[in-house]
Parts: structure tokens; C-alpha cells; sequence
């Protein structure tokens, strides 16, 4: 993809173009070392909401011509609704945030697909659920609605041919979960179908969607206190799904799930109080899973509990989950044999508390870290990049401006070219506003050639 497609647009500024020139002329000249993490030169920070109100739970998506498609809740209006900015030139600038919902509501979510529309959800007050689809990003068609009496914003997910899968928990005393499609690109939708049929108090389930076409649902349920991940998928577009299967252990907390490209269901949740990461993997389409314990606290003092597990999964299928401790530590594991086994490591950090890491891996199995170091009454937005497989990890990289006393909420995707771009709230400007950082990937110098050794 050309450099000029990836930002769109004519008119570049000055600087970026130099920041351009200066990372091709080091690609030509050098080679990333064995073992040497690639330095990462991110834009100054943008600030998208920009506004005196309040902005909260942003999403992003980019599609693949690296334009950026940002959602947030925003108060602006003088009650909570869905608003939207989009950038067509890499970030240098954003258009005028938008009010989507009009309405008072919950936080939106987003998708967009390989040619570029863009697909937005989110749940009104009144728990009427509604979603907008749009080709440009300036032009939206007129709300749909989805379900009434949904509880939570839904989750979202794509097939092909204009399938949109959607799940959420719904508002009745028990939160149950459903799940709906759409066959037309969001024009009309399916009637919701009941997948919490075990257990009530339900979390917003995650969706997956396999290059068979098969639909994966993964959520958390809650029952006198005890909370638990289900598992059900669909074989038949999400017409019906098999049984739920309870693949989780007393007292689990969802992380994430993701199909390899094998196939293979990888979900990851961990334990508390006082627990472990589990990953729990299925190599007969959910049928069955096998579980692994990731962190192995076992030897570790009893008060040292993981939390917030995230997992990546490379082209190879190499398993990658990262957490944080109440020790204020970022940890990686990684699996090269399928989740039989896991490597350890500690990711390197220089603040007092690190918190709700993120993780992606771009086409060459590179990882980019995001997450969130608290420093006394300091929170901020910190990324780290590893290029071996995990075993050395660039020095932290503070993105954020020393917000205070709320959590940025870090986001992280990447564009085709395998280069983050990453979201979060900061309230430096005295209120929360939504922040945007994206990078040009460099390499480092090579090493200068030494004279041969002269033997007398």
C-alpha cells in the first residue's frame, strides 16, 4: 500500500512528510538486530473530543486505507450520547465530533469492514438498542433498531457478504445474553436468540467469527455470587447454536478469546480472589476444551492475585496472554506448542503501578503493548513494542499528558502496515476528552562496521 493511500488525502503537513523521508532513509541504510526491539516514533498527541464536557469509553477502528474511525460518550449536548470524529490523513486532523444518537445513551461500538463502511451500536436510556451504518464516514443512514430492552451497548462482530453478528445482555432483573444478525448489511435484523439459558447475570458477551463462517460466543455469568465463562457457537450463520458449555472455574473473570488461523478457540479469563490466568482451548470447534493454567501462581504468595488477562494469537498460532498483578507488574506468556506450555516474562516498566495492558501482533508476529501506569496521583497511557518473540521489550514509551485521578483506558489496533495507533481518555485539558496517538515504525542504526583485526 502506498504511503499517500495510507493517509489519504493531498495536501501532507511538512513535518510528517520529513518524519516519512527520515524513516525510509533509515529502512535503506539498516536492519533491526537480533534481539533489538525497533524504536517507535509516535505523532504528538491529538485531542479528538475536544471539548468543556465529558468523553468517555472510546472504540476505534481503521480500515484499510488507514483511515481512523473513532466513537466515544459524550455529555456535551447536555446528556450522555453517541458522538463520532474520523480522520482521512493519518491523524493530522480529525472532522468536527458528531452527535450520533441524538438521544440519551450508553457508550457506542464500532466495526468497519474491508471496503470501508463503517458499522455503530449503542443502547438508548429508554434500552431501545439501535445501529447506524455509513460508506464515507460523513453521511450516516437513519437508526435502525435493533432490540428493545437492552441492558448493555452490544458487542460486534463481521462475517462476509454483509453479516454483522451482535451481542448483548439485556435489561430484565436477570441480564441475560442474546444474540442477533444481520444478513444486509444492517438494514434489517434477525429476532434475538436466548444463549444465557443456564445462569442469569450475564456480561457483554465477546464474538468471533472463524474463516468457516462459524460463530463463537464466549460471556461470563454470575449466580449467587459466583461468576463463570460459557461458551456456544454456531455452525449455520447463527440461525441456532449448540448447547452452552461451562468452561470456566468458580469465580472467573472473561479476558478476551480469539480464533487462530487454524481455527483453534483460544478464550482466557483469570481467577480471583487471589487466582491465576487460565487459558482454555478447543481444537474440535467447541466441542471441547482443554485448560491450562498461564500464570501458575502457585509458588507465588497468596496475595499476589493476575488480573485483566488479554490474549494475542500470531499467524503461526503462537499464543501470546499478558496481565497485570497486584504487584503492580505487566507479565507476558507465550506458547509456541498449541497452549501446552507457557514461557514467562516481565514486561520492563518504570512507574509505581501498571494496570489493564492491551496487546496486538501484527503480520510478522511483532507485539505492541499498551497499558496504564499510575504514578501516585499520575495515570498515563504507556507503549512497548517487542520484535523477538516476546524476549526483549523496548523502554516504556509515556504517551499521555499526567492525566489525574481517572484511567486513560488504552486502546490499541494497527493498520496493514503493522503501525499503532492507540486511543485513550485523558483529563489533562481539566475535563476527560478523547486522545489519539498513531506511529511510523523506524528501525535502529546498524552497528558500524569494525576493521579487520591486524595479527603481527
Amino acid at each position: 500500500m502506498a504511503w499517500s493511500r495510507l493517509i489519504g488525502g493531498n495536501s501532507i503537513h511538512f513535518w510528517l512528510l520529513a518524519v516519512l523521508a527520515f524513516t525510509a532513509s533509515l529502512s535503506a541504510k539498516a536492519q533491526v538486530l537480533p534481539g533489538a526491539p525497533a524504536t517507535t516514533v509516535f505523532t504528538p498527541s491529538k485531542n479528538v473530543s475536544n471539548n468543556q464536557s465529558n468523553s468517555w469509553f472510546q472504540q476505534m477502528a481503521i480500515d484499510q486505507q488507514g483511515n481512523i474511525n473513532l466513537v466515544w460518550l459524550d455529555n456535551s449536548p447536555g446528556y450522555w450520547a453517541a458522538f463520532f470524529s474520523r480522520s482521512i490523513d493519518g491523524g493530522l486532523t480529525f472532522s468536527n465530533p458528531q452527535n450520533l444518537s441524538n438521544d440519551p445513551g450508553g457508550a457506542p461500538n464500532i466495526a468497519v469492514d474491508p471496503a470501508g463502511t463503517i458499522y455503530i451500536v449503542w443502547t438508548a436510556r429508554t434500552g431501545e438498542g439501535f445501529f447506524i451504518r455509513s460508506s464515507d464516514g460523513s453521511n450516516f443512514s437513519p437508526p435502525v433498531k435493533i432490540a428493545d430492552n437492552m441492558g448493555t451497548t452490544p458487542s460486534i462482530a463481521l462475517g462476509s457478504g454483509g453479516s454483522i453478528y451482535l451481542g448483548w445482555v439485556d435489561g430484565s432483573p436477570y441480564h441475560n445474553v442474546f444474540f442477533n444478525r444481520s444478513n444486509d448489511g444492517g438494514r434489517t435484523f434477525s429476532s434475538p436468540v436466548l444463549l444465557s439459558t443456564i445462569l442469569p447475570f450475564g456480561s457483554t458477551p465477546l464474538i468471533a467469527v472463524d474463516s468457516s463462517g462459524n460463530i463463537d460466543v464466549a460471556w461470563q455469568d454470575n449466580f449467587s455470587g459466583v461468576t463463570d465463562v460459557w461458551f456456544a457457537r454456531s455452525s449455520d450463520a447463527g440461525n441456532t447454536f449448540f448447547p452452552p458449555l461451562e468452561i470456566g472455574l468458580v469465580d472467573s473473570l472473561l479476558g478476551g478469546m480469539v480464533v487462530g488461523s487454524s481455527r483453534d478457540i483460544n478464550v482466557v479469563f483469570n481467577t480471583v480472589p487471589y487466582g491465576n490466568v487460565y487459558l482454555e482451548r478447543s481444537t474440535d470447534g467447541g466441542s471441547t476444551f482443554i485448560r491450562t493454567n498461564v500464570s501458575n501462581n502457585h509458588n507465588r504468595p497468596y496475595y499476589i492475585s493476575p488480573e485483566s488477562a488479554r490474549i494475542g494469537v500470531d499467524s503461526a498460532d503462537n499464543i501470546n496472554v499478558v496481565w497485570d498483578d497486584s504487584t503492580g507488574n505487566i507479565y507476558l506468556s507465550r506458547s509456541t506448542d498449541q497452549g501446552v506450555t507457557f514461557s514467562s516474562n516481565i514486561i520492563p516498566n518504570g512507574t509505581v503501578t501498571n494496570v489493564a495492558p492491551g496487546i496486538v501482533l501484527d503480520s510478522s508476529g511483532n507485539m505492541n503493548l499498551v497499558w496504564t501506569g499510575i504514578s501516585w496521583t499520575n495515570y498515563d497511557v504507556f507503549f512497548s513494542r517487542s520484535t523477538d518473540a516476546g524476549t526483549t521489550f523496548s523502554t516504556p514509551q509515556k504517551l499521555s499528558n499526567n492525566t489525574v485521578t481517572s484511567s486513560p483506558l488504552p486502546q490499541i489496533t494497527l493498520d496493514l502496515l503493522g503501525n499503532p495507533y492507540i486511543a485513550w481518555m485523558d483529563n489533562s485539558p481539566g475535563n476527560p476528552d478523547i486522545f489519539f496517538s498513531r506511529s511510523l515504525l523506524q528501525v535502529p542504526p546498524a552497528l558500524p562496521k569494525l576493521p579487520p583485526l591486524l595479527v603481527h
